[in-house]
């Protein structure tokens, strides 16, 4: 069942909801593909024929004030914070968990950074304790 915001006007927390399975937040996406409201891209995938964009995402919907604005880390009506970690690239909200953008992936990764780095090589990121001593693919 999609994750999409109500009818009934019960907010987010009068529902019990605080993101879905796949991520703890504050918001809903605004797909722009079909402008209809799911609380991730896996949500919005596992219920349309296509695909939702996630670097393509402008508007998120408050779980609590309902107010639909532009993709950020806290609302701007009632400060709810969308999401402990916010990447304003990919546009991921979530619990922190020390999740980091890679510049060169193009996407976010569970961290820490500092535990990390990016094999231009092999085009990802590796342990640290891999770096000069993994092969290269």
């Amino acid at each position: 069942m999609a994750a999409t915001a109500r009818e009934d006007g019960a907010t987010g927390e009068e529902r019990g909801q605080r993101g879905c399975e796949h991520y703890d937040r504050g918001c809903l996406l605004k797909a722009p593909c079909c402008d209809k409201l799911y609380t991730c891209r896996l949500c919005h995938d596992n219920n349309e024929d296509h695909q939702l964009d996630r670097f393509k995402v402008k508007e998120v919907q408050c779980i609590n004030c309902e107010k639909i604005q532009h993709a950020q880390q806290t609302c701007e009506e009632c400060s709810t914070l969308f999401g402990e970690y916010y990447c304003d690239i990919c546009h991921l909200f979530d619990k922190d968990k020390k999740q980091y953008h890679c510049e060169n992936c193009g996407i976010c990764r569970i961290g820490p950074k500092e535990d990390f780095f990016h094999c231009l090589k092999c085009n990802l990121c590796l342990a640290m304790n891999l770096q000069g001593r993994h092969k290269c693919i």
